[in-house]
């Protein structure tokens, strides 16, 4: 299996389906930035392209700006 499959069958699924729960966006970026700091550069390119999408899914499915702050700042540090 490639490493952007892996990617794709964890994280797309999970930011997908919480898109509108901001606990699970914080934590998904959380774990994406710890991810982001391998020093293999294939999973910072991984975990980039998923903080992004998963961003975006965030800024759909949430409704309150104080929700959709709290995740933009988490994925500001992958």
């Amino acid at each position: 299996m490639k490493l952007a499959e892996l990617f794709d069958d964890i994280y797309t699924p999970t930011a997908r389906d919480g898109a509108a729960i901001r606990e699970v966006h914080v934590r998904l970026q959380k774990a994406l930035a710890a991810l982001a700091a391998f020093e293999d550069p294939r999973f910072r390119i991984e975990a980039m392209k998923h903080s992004r999408l998963a961003l975006q899914r965030a800024e759909i499915g949430l409704s309150l700006e104080e929700d959709k702050r709290a995740v933009r700042d988490a994925a500001s540090h992958v």
